[in-house]
């Protein structure tokens, strides 16, 4: 597992960045919008990187996962972050069910960063 999920995570501006406790179901279908093979990251208690089965490119996958448990997404071969529904991390929300007692799974879109919005987002960080 690459040693630099936990330091990314480190330095957001969210603090140290870990789960926490819930009993709090939450229902996701985490979906690799890329060509890549992506690796899904769990932050765990303890703040630290948990890493989980890749997704091959264009594939789904869905997670039962809770409430405060932040995911992050890799690719997983060159371990290039990837965006979650346009953010580095995604921390789900509660869990739904529909009127019959089924789980309702949200989507959750992971994505390569678009490569002008990063060059930008560089160019004003050196200011």
């Amino acid at each position: 597992m690459p040693e630099n999920v936990e330091a990314e995570a480190e330095s957001l501006s969210l603090g140290r960045l870990r789960s926490y406790h819930s009993r709090n179901q939450s229902f996701v279908t985490f979906c690799n919008c890329t060509g890549r093979s992506v690796r899904p990251v769990w932050i765990n208690y303890r703040g630290e990187p948990v890493p989980y089965a890749k997704m091959e490119a264009h594939s789904g996958r869905r997670m039962n996962t809770f409430l405060g448990h932040p995911w992050m997404f890799r690719d997983a071969i060159s371990d290039d972050r990837l965006l979650v529904n346009g953010y580095e991390v995604f921390v789900p929300p509660p869990g739904q069910v529909n009127e019959a007692g089924q789980r309702r799974y949200i989507m959750v879109n992971i994505t390569i960063p678009d490569l002008d919005n990063a060059l930008l987002r560089w160019h004003f960080s050196l200011f």
